[in-house]
């Protein structure tokens, strides 16, 4: 009998740039810097985007190392929080393309 071993990793998306362009406004930094996603994020889109940075990272390699193995179990939008499910052997690959993504892949954009 053979025993899939898998990682979970627990992902909450930040945007730093907007804190900055609305420095002016009475909202609070924290609340800024943690706002909703677009409900145009879809469990396709972040797949293709990370399955695009993990390529454009790590190559052939790292593509055919997470290709069977990279699902997302969770997203919510509302909390900008999403879970990755991905092989035990490869999870720092996609650990380090999620800590040098600096947008989000979202259909219309």
């Amino acid at each position: 009998m053979v025993r899939l071993k898998h990682r979970y990793l627990l992902v909450n998306i930040l945007y730093p740039e907007l804190e900055k362009s609305q420095s002016k406004s009475n909202v609070p930094d924290i609340v800024v810097f943690n706002q909703p996603t677009s409900a145009s994020l879809t469990n396709q889109a972040l797949l293709r985007g990370l399955r695009a940075e993990i390529s454009s990272l790590f190559g052939d390699y790292g593509s055919g190392a997470v290709s069977e193995s990279l699902t997302v179990k969770y997203l919510s939008p509302a909390t900008s929080t999403f879970i990755l499910r991905v092989a035990r052997g490869h999870y720092r690959i996609v650990w380090a393309a999620l800590s040098l993504m600096s947008s989000v892949p979202i259909q219309d954009g």
